[in-house]
């Protein structure tokens, strides 16, 4: 095949995926052809906000995209160094009711609510995927997650409605979900923080070895779950209890205090800390955080927080700021 016959199929190829998506885009815009999607939604809630958080409370979630970390000094003036996280276009796609043979987790509903984070061209997504967001009037999304809740009539949220940095308060603790760094095959010093055998006399090119494994002819043989080398890293991996140092409404991210599993770019999952949540814990907050999430007011302007301080970066993290600068 010649060159320019190439380039010309490359370019018929581009003005069809070109026609497509803005045939797509007018279509979803005037919606006719899908069908108003009948949610069959918990009953409403009418007890009042702090009463529900005196009792067991599980808020959605967000997902976020981890972008790096920053130093970051408080307001007196301790270093922490802070992940930056930010939201990207996160909202609600779904709520459905489990079925019956689900998992049965101790104080969750068997509801859930479904979020769709970030965004994709309609003609790399599969069709069913298409009409699955724009069921609930958004674009396509990128990442779907689902999250638990509880109680089920007031968690619930409907279809299409936007997640932002208003959801967490600043102070609060936060429970974070990623796929940790995968290091490949290491030895049992490094994957378990193992010692290793002594470096004197009697030991030879075998410092980093594990030592003994079994016991002796009873009962002969090796337990399941014994430490040794093996695969490290490329698990879902949970780091709780990191505390939300700064939230900046503006641009949507998050300043969580210490590190977060995966590497740079990668999708993780935000939610309310398991162990540090509940009256004894926010009561040290300036308010309750806003359940089942943060809606805007059309009529009222909010005013964003402007970012003073985290600019104030060394040079090391310049590149940080030109990402946010052109992601804004």
């Amino acid at each position: 095949m010649s060159t320019g016959l190439r380039h010309c199929i490359r370019a018929v190829g581009r003005l069809v995926r070109t026609l497509c998506t803005q045939a797509e885009t007018a279509a979803r815009s005037s919606g006719p052809h899908v069908p108003p999607l009948r949610l069959r939604l918990p009953p409403p809630n009418t007890e009042p906000v702090a009463e529900l958080y005196g009792r067991f409370v599980r808020r959605i979630g967000v997902v976020a995209r981890k972008i790096g970390m920053l130093p970051h000094w408080d307001a007196n003036g301790v270093y922490r160094c802070v992940t930056v996280l930010h939201i990207d276009n996160n909202h609600v796609i779904q709520v459905k009711q489990l079925p019956s043979n689900a998992s049965n987790l101790k104080g969750l509903s068997e509801w859930s609510v479904q979020i769709g984070a970030g965004s994709m061209r309609p003609y790399q997504a599969k069709k069913p995927h298409r009409y699955h967001c724009a069921y609930a009037g958004t674009d396509v999304k990128e990442k779907l997650v689902e999250f638990r809740v509880a109680p089920a009539a007031a968690a619930c949220i409907e279809p299409g409605t936007p997640i932002t940095a208003r959801h967490f308060i600043p102070g609060q603790y936060l429970d974070v979900i990623g796929t940790s760094i995968g290091k490949g095959f290491q030895g049992a010093m490094k994957r378990h923080g193992f010692g290793g055998l002594p470096a004197s006399h009697g030991v030879s090119l075998t410092h980093r070895s594990l030592g003994a494994t079994g016991q002796r002819q009873d009962p002969g043989r090796v337990f399941k779950g014994k430490r040794m080398p093996g695969r490290m890293g490329g698990e879902r991996t949970t780091v709780q209890s990191l505390r939300l140092e700064r939230v900046d409404c503006k641009r949507n991210l998050l300043f969580v205090s210490g590190p977060v599993p995966g590497h740079t770019g990668n999708w993780v999952l935000v939610r309310d800390a398991v162990k540090k949540s509940g009256l004894k814990w926010w009561a040290e907050l300036p308010h309750l955080p806003p359940f089942p999430t943060f809606v805007a007011d059309p009529q009222q302007q909010v005013e964003h927080e402007a970012p003073a301080d985290w600019f104030a970066a060394p040079r090391r993290n310049v590149w940080l700021q030109e990402v946010l600068s052109a992601r804004a």
